[in-house]
This record gives C-alpha cells, sequence and structure tokens, in this order.
C-alpha cells in the first residue's frame, strides 16, 4: 500500500467517525468541512481526493479547507517526484480545479 493509499483510507476512516461523533479530528477546517457537507454546499473529501491523485499525483502533503469569494474550497498541497511543491484549490462543491500554484522546492512540512 503506497502512502497515498493509506491516507486516503485514512481519511475515509475518518470520515466515517466524523459522522457518528461530533469530534475535531482535524481542527477547525475539519468541522468546517463536515458541516459544509451536510449542508450540500460541498462534496465529501472522499470523492475530491481521488481527482487530485489522478490529475497531479505526487505526495499529498498538507489539506486545507476554507471559503474563498463565498465558495468552498479543499487547498491541496503536494509534493511531485522532483522535490516541486504545488497548491491545488479545488471547488469543494463541483470538483472542478480553480487555480494551481507552484510552489518550487519543497522544504519541509506545510
Amino acid at each position: 500500500m503506497t502512502r497515498f493509499h493509506a491516507w486516503l483510507l485514512l481519511l475515509a476512516l475518518a470520515g466515517d467517525l466524523a459522522r457518528a461523533t461530533p469530534a475535531r479530528a482535524d481542527g477547525y477546517d475539519h468541522e468546517l468541512a463536515r458541516r459544509a457537507v451536510e449542508a450540500g454546499e460541498a462534496k465529501p473529501l472522499a470523492e475530491i481526493l481521488p481527482l487530485v491523485r489522478e490529475r497531479f499525483g505526487g505526495e499529498l502533503v498538507g489539506i486545507e479547507f476554507e471559503r474563498e469569494g463565498g465558495v468552498w474550497i479543499y487547498e491541496f498541497k503536494v509534493v511531485d517526484t522532483s522535490g516541486r511543491k504545488t497548491e491545488i484549490y479545488v471547488n469543494a462543491l463541483t470538483g472542478a480545479v480553480v487555480q494551481v500554484k507552484d510552489k518550487g522546492r519543497h522544504r519541509g512540512k506545510g
């Protein structure tokens, strides 16, 4: 199992746990995402993440969830095999990639 697949499995399990209990496993972003999904304003991360992985590949090093211009956005931080970090912004409701930022060589966390 690759690190990505292990991460995806962990996220899927966390999503199931979040529906069962009112825990804040990943802090405020997690709670915002859960509420947005319940309100029909966003798709679950488990639906969006495979699309990002398929299109961009690389190792996922971070995820954020935020509202920009009235739209919920998943921000994925990915490091490719050459060490370049990319931030991918995805409309949380439609799954459309709205922006991609090349952040250069990855030097550590976040």
